[in-house]
């Protein structure tokens, strides 16, 4: 069963970046174009991932 994965509105994900299934992306947070987000991590609120940041597993 496919996890959905939920960006809160005030978030920025940039074109390139790369997020798994049920990826949690919280209030005021920015993933960069080159970032790498695996299945079901869980970014709380003010988070930045910049540059070829892998997070989880990928």
């Amino acid at each position: 069963m496919k996890v959905q994965t939920e960006i809160h509105p005030s978030s920025v994900v940039e074109e390139g970046a790369q997020l798994g299934e049920g990826v949690r992306i919280g209030p005021f947070c920015h993933v960069g174009p080159d970032a790498v987000i695996g299945d079901r991590v869980e970014l709380v609120g003010h988070v930045s991932v910049m540059g070829a940041t892998t997070i989880g597993a990928a």
